[in-house]
């Protein structure tokens, strides 16, 4: 299991870059993740990466709640690769975002099309399952054999809450995975003080917030 006290003592610039003195992140697959639409930071993208790639519980899965043109599922899919597979769940339809950057969101016609075009230029798509549903009924149907060893929350791309989300998803993460969201929204009251207390807070970098279940 994770070190969690360890991770503790670092800061976000600490902790940044001792996941780049970690990982020689290629230049040319960062430059194709920035090119997709959507709002994660850079460094949010390799914090993603690098708890996925060291820490995700054998025999999991990856799961990911509203993936709109693929940016995050491109970081969780270049680092599950072949140890895990990453369900990437949403509806896919052009919607406004709750944006914390100045950039703009395009609009597309096809978001599921534009989904997989993304993630087939990195070579990433057949380490992705795509499940096109409603989030909270797709919670209510998720079968698997492996559990959820590391759940992202999206906020920016959804229409349910947080709270919502996380109380249908929650009985699918194991024991010792991890919970991660993504919110440009400085109202983290649930996040902060409503998650049950078997659940720690390990890391933060700008607007992405990663729990450990005990």
């Amino acid at each position: 299991m994770l070190q969690h006290e360890h991770l503790l003592n670092f800061g976000p610039q600490e902790l940044i870059s001792f996941i780049e003195d970690a990982y020689a992140f290629n230049s040319q697959f960062i430059r194709k993740i920035v090119n997709i639409a959507g709002d994660l930071s850079i460094d949010e993208g390799k914090t993603l990466y690098w708890f996925v790639n060291n820490f995700l519980p054998l025999k999991s899965n990856v799961v990911e709640l509203g993936a709109q043109q693929g940016q995050a599922t491109s970081w969780l899919a270049k680092a599950a690769q072949t140890k895990a597979r990453v369900h990437a769940i949403d509806t896919w339809r052009s919607i406004s975002i709750k944006t914390h950057q100045t950039s703009a969101f395009p609009k597309y016609s096809n978001c599921l099309q534009s989904f997989k075009a993304n993630l087939q230029k990195n070579h990433l798509l057949s380490y992705v399952k795509i499940i096109n549903s409603n989030l909270i009924k797709a919670a209510q149907e998720y079968k698997n054999s492996q559990p959820i060893g590391f759940l992202f929350i999206d906020a920016n791309y959804n229409t349910a809450s947080e709270e919502q989300l996380f109380t249908c998803w929650n009985p699918h993460l194991t024991i010792g995975g991890f919970f991660a969201v993504f919110t440009p929204s400085s109202n983290l009251s649930f996040l902060t003080s409503s998650l049950p207390e078997n659940f720690l807070k390990i890391a933060q970098i700008e607007y992405l917030h990663i729990f450990q279940k005990l």
